[in-house]
């Protein structure tokens, strides 16, 4: 008995020794230091919310006064340019690009009008974009519905304003599906409306180049630290931050986001439907203006809360099941849910469980880290044994050590 508790002692002893050195000290964080530093990130948060904010208040007011000046057209939609001093012309790369856009939808529905307003940045940033509105403006006027893309450009050497290609294309991207399809049954804009068309940023149903976005929206914020927090501390510390990040599972796409990617229908449909975090993000602007991605900023993300769709949600609607099946859908007067089954033949639930499946299969941290998505607590038969091996090591150990002190 008496050499059993030495080896019970030596084991404990062995195991405060590994895991005393792995917890970081109070004293290597001083309180002050954090605390400037989170005064910091909490002004500039609020620095980024309030330029959002003015920016996006005033060209919604400048892209108003636009409807009754600039003529009606069918063709390619004119970019409108706006603070700038001089006469700039926007650039021809995204001038062309809208082109090849309007040439794939083909014929635009006759009740939609599309432009593009670019504003100069320099108003508002002193030559960064940080924190600047850009989405749409979606508004009816006798009879027409404008959706209207506003943007922040700069100005090139040659005097000529550079806007961005792949920026553009995100941000006119709920343009082009209303320019295709027409206004949205009521109930359907209803939830675009409120998810701030988050699900509608991508144009690649008719450009083809199918990039992986991921199945859910990624929205920054001081709560992504949070989720950091809850990757294995041990394993931080014997192999570093980047191993650990790649052997978790993807915590910011939320509690439900994570259980539709392993079949739960259910959490696919409530992710799909439950505005979530949009709900709070930007409560001060009006409904008629969208977010386009990077642009939205809530105050504090947990995992419990509910992420949007990802910006190809309904891109991959459109590509993987036809216009013709998308557009029931888009003009249907039913909830979304109902609206969905009757024109895809699915229900909501289970068409996203396989695609939120295969946009993770298809993502870098899966293809490149552990594609496994692990729940709750999950204790493997293997490490039972591990444990028990190296437990009866120890204790060999111990009654070894302490058989030959008493030898000697």
């Amino acid at each position: 008995m008496d050499l059993r508790l030495k080896g019970i002692g030596v084991v404990a002893l062995v195991g405060i020794a590994v895991l005393l050195p792995l917890r970081r000290p109070v004293s290597e964080a001083p309180a002050p230091q954090l605390g400037r530093q989170e005064r910091a990130q909490a002004l500039g948060s609020q620095v980024a919310r309030l330029r959002l904010r003015w920016s996006a208040l005033e060209q919604r007011d400048s892209a108003l006064a636009l409807i009754g000046r600039v003529s009606r057209s069918d063709s390619v939609p004119p970019i409108v340019l706006s603070s700038f001093p001089g006469a700039p012309s926007p650039m021809k790369a995204e001038v062309a690009m809208l082109g090849e856009l309007w040439n794939g939808i083909g014929p635009v529905d006759s009740s939609v009008r599309v432009m593009v307003l670019g504003y100069d940045a320099r108003r508002y940033a002193d030559l960064t974009w940080f924190g600047l509105y850009a989405g749409n403006l979606i508004a009816q006027r006798d009879g027409i519905t404008w959706c209207i893309t506003i943007l922040p450009a700069s100005v090139r050497p040659d005097s000529q304003v550079q806007i961005g290609r792949h920026q553009l294309a995100v941000t006119t991207a709920p343009c082009v599906l209303w320019a295709a399809f027409g206004a949205p049954g009521a109930r359907i804009r209803g939830w675009l409306e409120d998810n701030r068309y988050v699900g509608a940023r991508s144009t690649a149903w008719l450009t083809r180049s199918f990039d992986v976005e991921g199945p859910w929206a990624w929205i920054p914020d001081s709560g992504f630290s949070a989720a950091r927090s809850l990757r294995p501390s041990l394993l931080r510390a014997i192999a570093g931050e980047g191993i650990a990040a790649l052997r978790t599972p993807p915590y910011w796409f939320g509690a439900r986001g994570l259980r539709c990617l392993v079949g739960d229908r259910g959490a696919c449909e409530a992710a799909i439907l439950d505005p979530g975090v949009m709900r709070v993000a930007e409560p001060d602007l009006p409904r008629d203006l969208t977010l386009a991605p990077g642009r939205v900023r809530v105050p504090w993300i947990t995992l419990a809360t509910t992420r949007p769709p990802g910006p190809t949600f309904l891109s991959d609607l459109v590509r993987l099941e036809g216009r013709e099946r998308f557009r029931a859908f888009w003009k249907s007067e039913l909830p979304p849910d109902s609206a969905f089954a009757r024109a895809f033949g699915l229900s909501l639930g289970e068409w996203t469980a396989r695609w939120a499946k295969e946009q993770w299969l298809a993502s870098w941290e899966a293809r490149y880290g552990d594609a496994e998505i692990v729940l709750g607590v999950t204790l493997r038969p293997s490490w039972a044994a591990l444990t028990l091996g190296w437990t009866a090591v120890l204790l060999v150990g111990a009654g070894w050590a302490a058989r030959r002190r008493q030898v000697l």
